[in-house]
């Protein structure tokens, strides 16, 4: 009884490996033409209403929450990633990393103390109460407002944790730098610069 040619076992197996490819490819394709006809929608983004006309836009929501989602930072995740790096991770264009950090350089301040001492002088206060004053979030939030020095003592707090953690090893670079004064009198007048210039170059 003649049932006919017979398939080569190698052409089931070449069709058996290509399928899959194909397929593979065809549903790429239709997501990306999905994605691509799809309007970039911002209506459904939650705005809080005192920051409507500020830089927390929806446009900025949408972004902020691409980037926490590529740098592992939601539902608990914890595992973050440098500004630098987000750009990356996030495949952020010019335009969507600016209008994430760019408006951070009208909303901080940054106030360096002096080396063990976590007092905030009076040119670091007037800087803090500035800088509430000019963000009316802020001074909506008077719990914020009537606490800031805490709130700086707990960040000098946490960077001189890590500093104590060096600074012995690092005492030899200070003594270094300042066995280079020769003369006691240069010393007495640059004693103050090189400790400035210490702290600039190591951190602490």
């Amino acid at each position: 009884m003649n049932t006919g040619p017979k398939i080569p076992p190698i052409v089931l197996w070449l069709v058996s490996l290509a399928l899959p490819a194909v397929l593979v490819i065809v549903w790429l394709r239709s997501a990306q033409a999905e994605l691509n006809a799809a309007p970039e929608s911002t209506q459904d983004v939650a705005v809080a209403s005192m920051t409507d006309d500020d830089y927390c836009t929806a446009d900025l929501k949408r972004v902020l929450r691409r980037v926490a989602g590529a740098c592992g930072l939601l539902a608990g995740a914890g595992r973050g990633c440098q500004p630098s790096d987000a750009k990356t991770v996030a495949q952020m264009n010019d335009a969507d990393f600016n209008a994430l950090f760019g408006p951070m350089k009208d909303r901080t301040q940054i106030i360096q103390f002096d080396a063990d001492d976590t007092t905030l002088d009076e040119v670091g206060r007037k800087a803090v109460e500035q800088a509430v004053e000019d963000d009316p979030a802020l001074v909506q939030r008077r719990d914020i407002r009537g606490d800031y020095e805490t709130l700086w003592r707990v960040t000098y707090d946490i960077r001189d944790k890590y500093a104590k953690k060096y600074r012995k090893e690092d005492r030899w670079k200070r003594d270094k730098i300042i066995a280079r004064q020769k003369d006691q009198e240069i010393f007495e007048k640059t004693r103050g610069e090189v400790d400035r210039l210490y702290t600039a170059i190591f951190g602490r």
